[in-house]
């Protein structure tokens, strides 16, 4: 590019250079405005149009399959301050991921909000047939109390030899029953009886039956989540006497563990009595727990719910007595059933 020099003559100036200061065009994606200099968008915009590129790190191998594969156990030997759990199921000795089925078991246990399952029957005598078809090996007695435990009844069964093991309740009308698959070798059934369609306020009856040409029962317990960690557990039951005289007569006792005794000393003993008059058309039906006792009038059969409180001072064991007497009509009183159960 010619310029003139001052004085006359010609000035020619030369392209800039490292050495040599000179002049320098306005190339692509640069512009020029009332002597501003300015860069434009453009340039390389991907990988591809990079030059001298390192080599060393191309794109495919940062890909998830290009990678080297690491057992858990090598990884956890690189890493110092923790270990990775398992991904198989945990077991008692072992961490690792929760199985489907403990996830189900560990939903149905207290929803309700108690810790514990309420036992409603539990026995260890030893029952078995050869019968090719069901006969009965256990037989009990429950009084229902559905806003005390829920609706589904766990039925836990050790048995052996050779069979098949039904489990089943009834409130007179209703039936619920499960069955569970044959077997060949010593195990535990597990039934459910689903009895929220049952009536609670009439006394149920439950079986467990068996058969198999050596079908051996030597363990039965019936279980129930409580509805709340108020629900009372069960600490005794079974059958009572009879008595036909106007003064009290006991008609059954039974002697526990106060375990759930409330230290504020608020708790008491629940006695859940099922009643047949008889002929009679009154009585009264007494617990006695120590020095305490309460009373409930009885007028029509059927189940009978009386509260006493704990004495002052509890014994290490507590025994509780019930007493029955005639107060309308003459007759013989019977008590069918009876449970008792400690307000925690």
């Amino acid at each position: 590019m010619p310029l003139v020099k001052r004085g006359g003559g010609s000035y020619t100036l030369p392209p800039a250079s490292a050495e040599v200061l000179g002049g320098v065009k306005v190339g692509a994606n640069l512009s020029i405005a009332d002597g501003v200099l300015s860069a434009e968008a453009g340039g390389v915009s991907s990988w591809n149009d990079l030059t001298d590129k390192p080599e060393t790190f191309a794109p495919a191998a940062h890909s998830l399959d290009a990678h080297t594969a690491i057992t858990l156990a090598e990884l956890n030997a690189k890493i110092s301050d923790k270990d990775i759990a398992s991904t198989d199921a945990a077991t008692t000795s072992a961490a690792g991921l929760m199985s489907a089925s403990d996830k189900t078991k560990l939903d149905g246990l207290g929803s309700g909000g108690g810790s514990v399952m309420l036992t409603l029957f539990h026995t260890t005598e030893a029952q078995s047939t050869t019968e090719e078809t069901y006969s009965a090996l256990y037989t009990g007695k429950l009084i229902p109390r559905l806003d005390w435990h829920g609706s589904a009844l766990s039925v836990l069964v050790r048995r052996s030899g050779t069979g098949q093991i039904r489990a089943t309740v009834t409130d007179g009308t209703g039936t619920v029953t499960d069955e569970g698959t044959a077997f060949s070798a010593e195990g535990t059934d597990e039934l459910s009886l689903d009895v929220s369609t049952l009536d609670d306020s009439v006394l149920w009856t439950f079986t467990v039956e068996g058969k198999g040409s050596n079908c051996n029962a030597s363990r039965v317990k019936v279980t129930v989540d409580p509805v709340n960690e108020f629900s009372p557990p069960l600490v005794a039951s079974g059958a009572g006497g009879t008595t036909n005289s106007a003064a009290y007569a006991e008609l059954a006792s039974s002697t526990f563990l106060p375990t759930w005794l409330d230290v504020d000393g608020n708790g008491g003993v629940v006695l859940l009595a099922d009643v047949d008059l008889g002929t009679a058309t009154g009585a009264d039906v007494r617990i006695t727990v120590g020095t305490e006792s309460a009373t409930a009038a009885v007028s029509a059969d059927g189940i009978t719910s009386v509260r006493c409180p704990f004495p002052a001072t509890a014994a290490a064991l507590l025994t509780a007595r019930i007493d029955g007497r005639i107060t309308a009509g003459s007759g013989t009183m019977s008590l069918n059933h009876y449970q008792i159960h400690i307000e925690k």
